[in-house]
């Protein structure tokens, strides 16, 4: 997930508690929201283009399909 979020420079850090990785909630509302956005899977790179991109749906390429 990191490596990911890199690529779209999303603040992602995490912190090592009890002898787990848990991912540090960011103290901005900016940062808040990238990172939300990126865990909900907002975040795209296109296959063709490598473009990255912001999305507005969470719909999947099977329900284009199906209208």
């Amino acid at each position: 997930m990191k490596a990911v979020a890199t690529e779209f420079s999303i603040p992602f850090t995490t912190v090592t508690e009890n002898g787990g990785e848990l991912i540090k909630i960011p103290d901005n509302k900016s940062d808040l929201k990238k990172l939300l956005r990126f865990l909900d899977e907002d975040y795209y790179k296109s296959p063709l283009s490598k473009t990255n991109f912001i999305t507005n749906s969470n719909n999947t390429s099977d329900s284009f399909m199906q209208l």
